[in-house]
């Protein structure tokens, strides 16, 4: 019996000096990818980082955490931001958030809130990534408290090599039918988005309302503090379904406007 207990006490002892171990690295970690965000040009801030999780998870927490660009066309601020893992998963991450968010959208403050907003974060060889977000209800709010909520919301962005692909779900009411829901679908590819320096782009923009395709294909520039450029693809066999959704993108991408105009050209996909 002594045996047994001086085993158990032995091997709690290392188990304890190797998560105390793994403890430091895992924010060592973190510090490196904050890092290397800064290196890339965007501005991260946090009050404290603390962690928690023993014996077999690591709980990082950033208080009053705020990433932004230099330009200030983008800022995101919160209370707190968790990151989690497990002890033997390295490569795979949990991100939880808090209710409220605030964000400044070209040059625009936003609210957003929402609940169980949370992501599963995997990373493969390389720079490979794989991002996937949930939250049963989101809502922005925008000058001059003009609100879209959204639910059952998923994002998905996935990094590979030099460029990320996004992919968003949410339903929401329809503008002219508040009774009736729409079920928006958003494709669209991103530059690098570890790369604050490089162009801000969003290209083979795909839109579909309840599954039928609004949007075939477009692209968007962002410029600094300038108003976005770029064109969009009308699918016209499915227009007249789409007038709902069109007036959902405009109402909150003109309260982010403001008095700026945007210089989005419409082309007419004729294919069936």
């Amino acid at each position: 019996m002594q045996r047994l207990i001086i085993l158990v006490l032995g091997i709690a002892i290392l188990w304890s000096g190797f998560w105390f171990w793994g403890a430091e690295r895992n924010k060592a970690g973190i510090a490196a990818l904050v890092a290397g965000a800064e290196k890339s040009g965007w501005q991260v801030q946090f009050d404290q980082i603390s962690q928690m999780g023993f014996p077999n998870r690591y709980d990082v927490t950033l208080r009053n955490p705020q990433i932004g660009n230099a330009a200030g066309t983008f800022d995101w601020q919160a209370a707190f931001l968790q990151i989690m893992r497990l002890t033997y998963t390295p490569t795979h991450w949990l991100i939880i958030w808090p209710d409220t968010h605030d964000l400044t959208l070209a040059g625009q403050p936003v609210r957003l809130t929402s609940q169980t907003l949370r992501a599963s974060v995997t990373q493969s060889e390389g720079a490979q990534w794989r991002a996937t977000a949930t939250a049963e209800n989101l809502t922005f709010t925008a000058n001059p408290g003009l609100s879209l909520p959204v639910e059952n919301v998923q994002i998905s962005i996935e990094q590979r090599l030099e460029k990320t692909r996004v992919y968003a779900k949410g339903t929401t009411a329809q503008p002219l039918s508040p009774n009736a829901e729409m079920t928006l679908e958003l494709f669209a590819d991103l530059p690098d988005m570890r790369d604050n320096k490089a162009t801000r782009s969003a290209q083979n923009i795909i839109i579909k309302l309840n599954g039928k395709t609004l949007i075939s294909d477009g692209m968007v520039n962002f410029h600094g503090d300038m108003p976005p450029q770029g064109w969009l693809g009308i699918k016209v066999a499915n227009l007249n379904s789409g007038w709902a959704v069109l007036t959902a993108l405009m109402l909150p991408l003109k309260a982010l406007l403001g008095d700026q105009v945007a210089d989005i050209s419409l082309k007419f996909d004729l294919g069936s």
